[in-house]
């Protein structure tokens, strides 16, 4: 799939070290998306199994050796002070360049990066937050300046080389990104931790092209007006090649889609308005599409814009009635659309 217009492989998707990862975080209160006051930074460390002069800490499968968990400790709940520099890469909520005049963000400016960085922290919707681990970047020690949120001098002030982190993620194993974020301006700081993969490339070689299929199934039927639902549609790919050996062609079994693009049309009866409508065309970089680790791609559909359209437009024909979903997919050098599938908004 794509972020900001950047090839990525999701964190479930297998990613290789060679690869830029995509590293997401969701966060929800009470059942809702939400925005925490702030995010500071993002670390990466390895899964060690025992200590050695580079990692003074051993995990053996468990976040907790990175965290502060002294109950007297000021930093309870966060990274230990002394493991931070051994972070194999840091993702920052502002890269390089921020002017010595510049004031940090604030609660309405989310500290989020700038969007276009490779040590950036991206926010691409509500309550929904990512970053990119690329095999090429560099990022910051943690050690090097003060990530804090109120006004002050330029952080980056005083950076040397010795400060600059290359990307330690080189090897195939056991990772944990640690987000490190504040819920609420006056409320304090708290991690979370995830686990993510890297595996070894896995390169593929045929002497004939690739025939490829496709099934799609959409599971929804009916969508209730003014809801904001899923659309969720199963992808299942064959390798049609009979002369190509079974593991490489169950390779392909689980995360070939790169990219994945939807059209929504409303489908009217009634003569005095138009028989087909666009509600929604192929959108490249969609940010409310998702493509899970088994090549299903979830549509964000927020059923409440129907009524803003159908108002401004009466070709529409109302909000509620039939309408038509098509998937346009991509994978390897296949650019395919889908059977077009009807479900009921009512």
């Amino acid at each position: 799939m794509k972020y900001n217009t950047t090839q990525v492989i999701p964190r479930h998707n297998r990613p290789s070290v060679q690869q830029n990862t995509l590293l997401e975080l969701y966060i929800t209160n009470n059942g809702s998306y939400y925005n925490p006051f702030a995010v500071s930074s993002v670390m990466v460390f390895k899964d060690s199994t025992a200590s050695s002069v580079e990692l003074s800490y051993i995990t053996n499968g468990l976040p907790e050796p990175l965290l502060d968990l002294e109950p007297s400790s000021s930093r309870y709940g966060l990274v230990k002070e002394s493991i931070q520099d051994q972070a194999v890469f840091r993702f920052a909520w502002k890269e390089l360049g921020l002017s010595a005049t510049e004031s940090l963000p604030g609660k309405n400016d989310f500290p989020y990066g700038p969007g276009n960085g490779a040590s950036g922290i991206y926010k691409s919707g509500e309550g929904r937050f990512a970053c990119v681990l690329d095999p090429n970047a560099s990022s910051i020690k943690a050690s090097a300046f003060d990530s804090s949120l109120s006004n002050g001098p330029n952080p980056y002030d005083g950076i040397t080389e010795a400060d600059i982190l290359a990307n330690g993620c080189s090897a195939a194993g056991t990772y944990y990104d640690v987000w490190t974020v504040k819920n609420l301006e006056t409320g304090a700081w708290e991690t979370h931790c995830n686990k993510f993969q890297l595996v070894q490339d896995r390169v593929v070689t045929s002497t004939e092209a690739l025939a490829i299929t496709n099934s799609t199934q959409l599971k929804n039927k009916y969508v209730e007006l003014g809801s904001i639902t899923n659309l969720t549609f199963l992808n299942n790919f064959t390798i049609e090649n009979r002369n190509i050996e079974r593991y490489k062609r169950d390779s392909f079994r689980e995360s070939i889609l790169t990219d994945a693009q939807i059209k929504i049309t409303k489908i009217n009866e009634s003569p005095s308005v138009s028989n087909r409508y666009t509600v929604h065309a192929f959108t490249v970089d969609d940010g409310d599409i998702r493509i899970t680790s088994d090549d299903t791609v979830l549509y964000r559909w927020n059923t409440i814009n129907l009524i803003t359209q159908s108002s401004a437009n009466f070709l529409m024909g109302g909000p509620t009635g039939v309408y038509e979903c098509q998937l346009q997919l991509t994978y390897l050098d296949n650019v395919v659309l889908t059977p077009r599938f009807k479900l009921v908004v009512r």
